[in-house]
């Protein structure tokens, strides 16, 4: 406190504005404070704040002793118009004896808010710097992202707009309790994204019909009138985002639709031509999304097209039917997005790289907006871990000739939505690699609600529907955490949020690796366990962690044969010509190398759950992460033994009568018995057995999947194996 006060009034500094003093066990005081009063009440500061008082107070064993004195530092911000966007560095002096000034230089709040987030890693730098006698000053490299845009979305998990569930009978139809709460839910990940230095929020929706009354279209009256249930309900729902954009705003961050086009109201086709050819696109488009923005404040679109559904009654047609009506289509919403409103747009390549394959031929012979910027995933198709690099970022060729964006799915949905110990080691080279192809945006997706865009009536993707209206909103679980909603079981209020979930692994990570792509992974993955489970659990849970995407990857075929990019426990939402494909690639697998891949699944879960067992403590996060280890072990450990069991069906199928029995009674029925004993743990996971349609199938399930191959389940279909095990498994 004297070295403080004697720092206050000395001539170096001059004390205003938020001032956070924190006192370690070692004697090291800090102190934090800006004389910009606009960055004093920025909330991404203050959260920055909150965050750096806390870690300094959790990790202050990280810092070297101070041989019994106060050794003081005082933080200051200083503003550097020559520092690139976003970046900032540091500087420290020794004043006095044991008082230092550590100046964060910064070109704006982005940078002061980025640099406060890694105090404690730069105060653990120094401290062991700090009280050597010929130690004057320092100076940190530049802190600058890679990839300057970085965006997380929220999909499908709340507003998914429009859905029946979110109307009313009554004015202002529009369920607003429920909209309410899920912006309440969607507040809450504010702070989190700061913290992972997120550019922008994401929100997706089937589409933005909803918000839009088309009044820039005509008189204003001409798609809907003026008493139309429609304009209430708009007015309210519009109302409602709007607060909720301007929060976004105040935390530092941009807010971005994610809608799915051309959708447009019952009746517009016939005043408009709705297609790519067409200079109607133009004016439809403007007219939707300048009144979008005017509304909402929204700062741009991540624009997906071609897979798109009617939902709520609201039209739904493809625009792009060649290389030429696909140029005309990005033109189109280039026009109107950029162009016409001054926003932000990227337009995705799902459903479309086919169609712009060579793209670099697509580009030339067509005259695409030079500053359009494209979306892609990290892979070369859908998320699944056996997938190669995506071939459009993995040379420069593409990035060179348009901005591009690469997404990751950060809580897994071919990987237990999160829940299970998952962790992604190969996107370092990869994202460092397509960094240094010109790869300058990331897009983390959140968990995605599997019937966020079936169409109305039918469940499925790509269908055109009959009959009315339903909804496709599944209740929100009570299991979600400060980064997600787990969408299932119960609504989202019976209870607090979970304290820490598995998936929030795999943000760090993504956002480490989004400003710095040449990081350690074992560094990121020890800070990151050293943070949220204390030092003595660190090196366990890092082991388990970098162990886990090799073990998830082996429920994968390990074949390129057509249907093994499919992983185990999707068979049972397989359609019937998938599972055939899964079948014949199991077959051209064969039996060896199907059970050696089930060993190593069943030997990495082993060494997961090892790991996970040694972590000392009782702290929420702590039993959250033993509770996940042991989740994840029964789940690498079911899938081994249900597909080993499967695999050795198939060859007894092809045995002669005589060798059946044997077969059976020495090979299939022990794996059955220990796949039985393993689906008795699943009770003590009741929520995830169901999602994985390992036990039961839960009831919003049922009703989604009612064009799969049945509603079976793992748990039905073993005792139906073991009784066959006495006779034929035909």
């Amino acid at each position: 406190k004297q070295s403080v006060s004697k720092m206050a009034t000395s001539k170096w500094f001059t004390f205003t504005g938020v001032v956070c003093i924190v006192a370690t066990a070692h004697g090291l005081c800090v102190d934090i404070d800006t004389s910009d009063k606009n960055i004093a009440r920025h909330k991404g500061w203050l959260i920055a704040i909150q965050h750096a008082k806390q870690q300094l107070l959790l990790q202050r064993h990280t810092l070297a002793p101070c041989g019994g004195n106060v050794v003081a530092v005082c933080v200051s911000t200083i503003h550097n118009n020559s520092l690139p966007m976003q970046s900032y560095h540091w500087y420290l002096q020794r004043i006095y004896e044991n008082e230092y000034s550590l100046q964060l230089h910064h070109r704006d709040i982005h940078g002061v808010v980025y640099g406060m987030v890694d105090l404690m890693k730069v105060l653990a730098t120094l401290s062991n710097r700090i009280q050597k006698e010929d130690f004057i000053s320092w100076n940190s490299p530049l802190e600058e992202p890679a990839f300057t845009t970085r965006l997380y979305s929220n999909e499908g998990q709340y507003l998914d707009f429009p859905d029946m569930s979110y109307r009313t009978s009554t004015p202002p139809y529009l369920n607003t309790t429920l909209v309410q709460s899920e912006i309440e839910a969607l507040h809450r990940l504010l702070p989190s994204l700061v913290l992972n230095k997120v550019t922008g929020f994401v929100v997706l929706h089937p589409n933005v019909e909803e918000y839009v009354n088309y009044d820039l279209l005509g008189n204003g009256s001409l798609i809907y009138p003026s008493n139309s249930s429609h304009r209430l309900r708009s007015k309210a729902l519009c109302s409602l985002l709007k607060a909720f954009v301007d929060e976004v705003h105040s935390y530092g961050l941009k807010f971005y639709f994610k809608p799915y086009e051309m959708t447009y109201p019952p009746g517009m086709e016939k005043l408009y031509h709705i297609n790519a050819n067409s200079p109607d696109l133009r004016t439809i488009l403007r007219a939707k999304y300048g009144e979008l923005f005017n509304r909402t404040g929204a700062d741009g679109i991540v624009l997906t097209a071609e897979e798109v559904h009617p939902r709520c009654e609201y039209q739904s047609v493809a625009l792009a039917s060649d290389p030429e009506s696909l140029a005309n289509m990005t033109s189109a919403f280039y026009d109107a997005i950029v162009d016409h409103c001054g926003k932000d747009l990227q337009i995705r390549l799902w459903r479309l790289t086919g169609d712009v394959q060579p793209f670099p031929d697509w580009i030339k012979n067509y005259n695409i907006p030079t500053n359009l910027t494209f979306s892609t995933k990290n892979n070369g198709g859908d998320f699944f871990l056996r997938l190669d690099a995506n071939p459009l970022l993995n040379t420069s060729v593409a990035p060179s000739l348009r901005p591009f964006s690469v997404e990751l799915d950060v809580f897994r949905q071919f990987d237990s939505w999160g829940t299970l110990l998952m962790y992604m080691p190969s996107w370092q080279q990869r994202l460092a690699k397509y960094n240094s192809n010109g790869v300058k945006s990331v897009g983390m997706w959140g968990e995605w609600q599997p019937a966020c865009i079936w169409p109305d009536w039918q469940p499925g993707y790509l269908i055109v529907p009959s009959g009315h209206p339903v909804s496709w909103r599944l209740p929100q679980d009570a299991y979600y955490s400060s980064l997600n909603a787990y969408p299932r079981g119960q609504e989202m209020n019976t209870s607090a949020p979970v304290p820490w979930r598995a998936g929030q692994a795999i943000v760090d990570l993504a956002s480490q690796l989004s400003w710095n792509p040449n990081q350690n992974v074992q560094d990121i993955a020890f800070n990151y366990a050293t943070r949220v489970f204390g030092k003595i659990n660190a090196a366990a849970v890092t082991n388990a962690l970098l162990l886990s995407e090799d073990v998830f990857t082996a429920r994968y075929l390990p074949t390129k044969a057509p249907g093994a990019e499919n992983a185990w426990t999707m068979i049972f939402q397989f359609e019937t010509n998938q599972i055939m494909e899964y079948k014949s690639a199991l077959q051209s697998l064969g039996i060896e190398a199907c059970l050696a891949n089930d060993k190593e699944m069943l030997v990495g879960a082993a060494a997961i759950l090892a790991n996970v067992s040694t972590v000392k403590g009782n702290s929420q996060p702590v039993m959250e992460l033993q509770r996940s280890g042991k989740l994840t072990e029964l789940f690498l450990r079911t899938n081994a033994l249900f597909r080993s069991s499967y695999m050795i069906n198939l060859n007894i199928t092809m045995a002669s009568p005589t060798e059946r029995a044997f077969l059976c009674t020495q090979f299939l029925k022990p794996k059955l018995t220990l796949l039985q004993e393993s689906l008795k743990e699943w009770n003590n996971f009741p929520v995830e057995g169901a999602d994985f349609q390992i036990t039961t199938t839960s009831p919003q399930l049922v009703r989604a999947h009612t064009k799969y191959m049945g509603l079976t389940s793992m748990v039905t279909a073993i005792p139906l194996y073991i009784t066959a095990c006495n006779g034929s498994l035909d």
